[in-house]
């Protein structure tokens, strides 16, 4: 919510392995910004996306080290 309050910032793509919260998630980016965004399960196929610029990782901490590795490694901001 606070990415989609911040000017220059546009948030393009949910990623999530649950995809039952994709709905509200998409409704909420649209009703903010006007953008739908585009929804992901798995990760890595938004880090090869050269238009992304940046992620923010919000998973179960165990799983931030591997996520903010391969977010580095694909250049974008984390």
């Amino acid at each position: 919510r606070q990415f989609l309050e911040m000017s220059g910032v546009q948030v393009t793509a949910l990623c999530d392995v649950d995809e039952r919260l994709f709905p509200r998630g998409i409704e909420e980016v649209e009703e903010r910004s006007g953008v739908t965004p585009r929804t992901e399960v798995d990760l890595r196929r938004l880090l090869e996306d050269k238009d992304i610029d940046a992620v923010a990782i919000a998973t179960p901490d165990h799983w931030h080290a591997l996520q903010t590795i391969w977010g580095c490694q694909a250049g974008k901001d984390v």
